[in-house]
């Protein structure tokens, strides 16, 4: 009998090891996505490609790495009560052009990065019973869940990027990391004075 218990233990520890294997390739897998990506947008920043096209990159990429319906950046406003959009791309873009200005509602993830300065993901239910037009026109485009991301320029929240989709809800731990840069580096590379991102 302890024969067959230990050949038992066996069996599940492979099984076990297994499934962390597996685990950790696809970790791997979407590391090696991700690096791919910040390194096709620091070559558009290195040729001095205009912010705007920078920016639409950024937003492409994200969306693609979280396969989602729309991606996009804005930029906070000093107090925290709006944003500006600088891109904005996807299958069904929200019909927002750049340089529109938004009010930060609370149950918005850009609006949980503008409170925490972290990573958030909010779900439909959190503007399910919300009665505004931003709430409206996310239920009237069958977005699921939003995901955003802080952008930190020079150790100050700047603003977000941010996707959403309409096929569920992101994984848990979807948002992805803050994008840290300095636009002095940018400008080196670029001649663009800040790159646009005051």
């Amino acid at each position: 009998m302890t024969q067959f218990t230990d050949l038992v233990a066996t069996a599940v520890a492979n099984a076990q090891n297994r499934a962390a294997l597996e685990t950790s390739r696809d970790q791997l897998a979407r590391l090696a996505e991700e690096q791919a990506a910040l390194r096709r947008v620091a070559t558009l920043v290195a040729r001095g490609i205009q912010p705007a096209e920078v920016f639409s990159a950024v937003a492409e990429e994200i969306r693609r790495l979280l396969s989602a319906d729309n991606a996009g950046m804005g930029r906070f406003d000093p107090d925290g009560t709006s944003g500006v959009i600088v891109s904005s791309v996807g299958e069904n873009p929200v019909n927002l052009p750049v340089g529109t200005r938004l009010e930060l509602r609370d149950y918005l993830a850009p609006a949980v990065v503008w409170r925490t300065g972290r990573p958030a993901q909010v779900d439909e239910d959190a503007w399910s019973s919300v009665a505004d037009p931003v709430a409206d026109a996310l239920r009237e485009a069958g977005v699921r869940s939003l995901a955003a991301s802080p952008i930190i320029v020079e150790g100050r929240l700047w603003g977000a990027v941010s996707a959403w989709t309409r096929q569920g809800p992101f994984p848990a731990g979807t948002p992805p990391t803050g994008w840290r840069t300095s636009p002095s580096s940018w400008q080196r590379r670029s001649g663009t004075p800040r790159a646009g991102l005051s």
